[in-house]
């Protein structure tokens, strides 16, 4: 009998699916589960795979979030994440957008290091199968917009977005792991500048589901 490959899906608001936001005070909307990238992605993997979604909004690389709470750090969960999704084979992690917000005040370089640190985290042996550390795909974000209501968040990140997979492409030199530029096929929403409308997130699980399946067919 096959084995069920474990995904582990890590990010952010744009992997939970939450919809572009008309205000703060809006309450938040989220796409069906088949309309996130993660449930994209499971469709065109197929049976073979057991896609998890482990999205927070807010979630940050490595950084405590002074407003939002310690818990949004993605370092801080990621042990307890690993240990009960285990055997894991492969994690994709997109996380950074959120690393752009004003009151953190990073430089590009900053949280390509932090995507870098939980790529480190994630290779264990321990986690993955049979003596095998899980492979990881590390998803570098779409350049960001200050625009609506997000945007006073957010000042300045804009331009930082910019330089983000420069920074990314250099921390993640020696990490054996696959990259990819998510910003070479879609864009942030006019309405927020950050999340997603449902074409995107449906352009993301088909590229990351492709991705997949070319490493495996490679390994």
């Amino acid at each position: 009998m096959e084995k069920l490959k474990t995904l582990v899906c890590f990010g952010d608001s744009n992997t939970n699916g939450v919809l572009p936001v008309h205000s703060l005070s809006s309450r938040l909307k989220r796409a069906s589960f088949g309309d996130r990238w993660p449930g994209v992605t499971s469709e065109i993997l197929g049976s073979g795979w057991n896609v998890v979604e482990e999205g927070l909004p807010g979630r940050t690389t490595v950084f405590p979030d002074p407003v939002e709470g310690d818990y949004k750090s993605g370092i801080s969960y990621l042990q307890a994440m690993m240990e009960t999704h285990w055997p894991v084979d492969w994690v994709v992690i997109m996380l950074g957008t959120n690393d752009l917000k004003a009151r953190f005040a990073l430089q590009p370089m900053d949280i390509a290091l932090g995507a870098a640190t939980l790529v480190k985290a994630v290779k264990r042996v321990e986690y993955g199968r049979d003596g095998v550390a899980p492979r990881v795909c590390l998803v570098c974000p779409t350049p960001i917009k200050e625009a609506g209501c997000l945007a006073p968040i957010f000042l300045g990140g804009e331009a930082k977005s910019h330089q983000l997979w420069d920074s990314f492409q250099q921390a993640s030199e020696s990490l054996e792991c696959e990259l990819i530029n998510i910003g070479d096929y879609v864009q942030v929403s006019p309405i927020d500048g950050v999340h997603f409308e449902a074409k995107s997130q449906r352009t993301i699980g088909e590229v990351l589901a492709s991705k997949l399946e070319e490493c495996d067919r490679a390994s």
